[in-house]
Order: C-alpha cells, then sequence, then structure tokens
C-alpha cells in the first residue's frame, strides 16, 4: 500500500513538472505586443492646420495637412477638409508612404480642379494631434489644428503620393525631403456574380427588363507587377493632364514594388514633377503672410471677445 501510494505521489510530481515546463515553454513563445504604427503608416488623416509659429497672430498662414497611406478611404477625407476650408485656397503639405493608385489620381484632380499647391512636409503638433484617440480640439479652434510645417527628417513622398503632388499649381518638395517610385502592384480577385433577369422578345430580339444580383462568389486572387496596356495609358492621360514629362513612368520601373527609385530634385525639375527647388516653407513660414497678407492662405482670425456675466 506504501508503495503503491509513493508510485502515485511520484507520477503526481512528474505530471505538475510537465505541466509546469509546457507552460513555461508557451510563455516563451507567446510574441511580444506589436509596436504601434507610426502616424504615417495610418490611412491617411486630412486635417486643416494653423501655424502656430511666435508672433504669428493674427495673420497666419493655414494649410491642409495630408499625413498617413493613400486607401480607398482618402478622397472622402480630402473632400471633407476642401469643403471646411471652403472659398480659402489653402495649400496641400503631404506625407506618404503611397498606397493606392486610383485614389490618388482622384485626389489629384480635386487639387488641380481646385487650384491648390501642393508640397511634402510634415506637421509638428502643437497641442493635440489628430491622430491622438484622446485628442478633443478646443471650441475656439473651429476643427482647426495648430502646428509647424517642417521640411525635412521624417518628410517623404514615395509610390503612389507623387500622383498627388503633381497636381499642385506649385509643387514643391525641397532638398529635404525624400521622393521615391517604384513598380505598381495590382492584385486581382475573380469574382463570380449570380443574377436573375427578366426580359421580352420583341422582334425577335431579347430585350432584358430587369436584372437582380442574387449571390456573388468570391475566386482565387493573384498580383501583377508593372504597367498593362490598360494602366499605362490610364496613367499616362494623367501626366499629360497634369503636365509632367512622360518618362515618369520610366523612372517608375526602375525599382521593384519592394523598393525605392529615389527622384532627386534636378531629376524631379526635369520630368516637371516640381515647379522649383524650394520646400514646404515656401508656402507656410510666417513672413509670407508678412509680405504677401493678401495671399490666399494668410488667414486672419482676431480672437473672440469674452462677454462678461451680468451682475
Amino acid at each position: 500500500m506504501v508503495r503503491l501510494f509513493l508510485r502515485f505521489l511520484f507520477i503526481l510530481v512528474a505530471l505538475t513538472a510537465v505541466a509546469t515546463a509546457q507552460a513555461a515553454t508557451k510563455q516563451k513563445k507567446a510574441k511580444p505586443p506589436e509596436k504601434p504604427k507610426a502616424v504615417y503608416e495610418l490611412p491617411m488623416k486630412v486635417v486643416i492646420v494653423r501655424s502656430s509659429a511666435p508672433g504669428c497672430e493674427p495673420l497666419c498662414p493655414e494649410w491642409i495637412m495630408a499625413d498617413g497611406e493613400i486607401t480607398s478611404a482618402s478622397p472622402a477625407a480630402f473632400r471633407k477638409a476642401l469643403k471646411q476650408a471652403g472659398k480659402r485656397k489653402l495649400p496641400v503639405v503631404i506625407r506618404s508612404p503611397g498606397g493606392n493608385v486610383t485614389s490618388a489620381i482622384e485626389i489629384g484632380r480635386m487639387i488641380r480642379k481646385a487650384g491648390l499647391n501642393v508640397a511634402v512636409g510634415w506637421t509638428d503638433y502643437s497641442g493635440c494631434a489628430p491622430a491622438d484617440k484622446s485628442c478633443k480640439l478646443p471650441k475656439e479652434q473651429e476643427g482647426i489644428y495648430r502646428g509647424l510645417a517642417l521640411p525635412g527628417g521624417l518628410a517623404f513622398c514615395n509610390s503612389a503620393c507623387p500622383f498627388i503632388v503633381m497636381a499642385g499649381d506649385i509643387r514643391l518638395t525641397g532638398y529635404r525631403a525624400y521622393v521615391g517610385t517604384h513598380q505598381i502592384r495590382t492584385r486581382w480577385t475573380r469574382e463570380t456574380v449570380y443574377y436573375r433577369e427578366r426580359y421580352k422578345i420583341v422582334k425577335g430580339k431579347k430585350k432584358v427588363v430587369e436584372r437582380k444580383i442574387t449571390g456573388r462568389k468570391a475566386g482565387k486572387s493573384y498580383e501583377t507587377v508593372g504597367l498593362n496596356k490598360s494602366l499605362r495609358k490610364k496613367l499616362s492621360v494623367y501626366l499629360k493632364e497634369m503636365g509632367i514629362d512622360q518618362a515618369f513612368l520610366a523612372d517608375m520601373e526602375k525599382a521593384p514594388p519592394t523598393s525605392l527609385h529615389q527622384l532627386l530634385v534636378p531629376r524631379q525639375l526635369e520630368l516637371k514633377l516640381v515647379t522649383s527647388s524650394l520646400d514646404v516653407t515656401a508656402l507656410t513660414r510666417n513672413t509670407v503672410c508678412a509680405l504677401e497678407a493678401t495671399s490666399a492662405h494668410c488667414v486672419l482670425r482676431k480672437p473672440k471677445a469674452v462677454v462678461a456675466p451680468a451682475n
């Protein structure tokens, strides 16, 4: 009986040791928490910013800041910002790793239609920033952020982003901002669509009266790299609209989708991607409003008077 008890106790201890070892192994294999994404890696946010430089008020430059990945939702975000800007022709300051080319072209056409200037840069926000979930702007700011537009360090415009830059009336990147292109990667998804239709025969010919989709079934997806005939034509038409040299397409082909081909300022000038070698500060520094007070993006905002409560 004693031997049997001791054997049972030994087995129990062994099982406990195994369970502890397995738990320790699982703990070792547990993945570390993922690092939060940088602001420019998130879907693009588009907001209006007013310069917070000392001595700026009450006449300060304002701009539309577009920061992040270009997605299918980005054009709607741009429309909202343009509506908020109203009749003010605010320059667009952009920083983006790229994204959806079709959306970039749609945004570009909005910018060209509105007659806006575009510069590559980033905004160092004073107070809260758009990506801060806890950010709540003071009511008196009327939905407008405060900050400084900067030309270097974190300023870049890659992949689909240059298609937005090329839409500006004045187009600036500067020597401190990185501009890169690469081949386009297109994802195709096959889909079978089921539908029911009603038709009638008129003079021996079938005429559809009603067609209703009854179901969809997704098929296999695949990717292609480079410019097919249709895409090349689409981009060529857009470049012609914007007045950009068609050689831009050849520069895109110089790097695979996993890399970047840098366009230096002299090459950008050759391609007409930029209108000068100046940077974003040419549009957003305080002296702009001091020298050109009538500039469309120099906005006069007088502090609102505080009404004292009646006795």
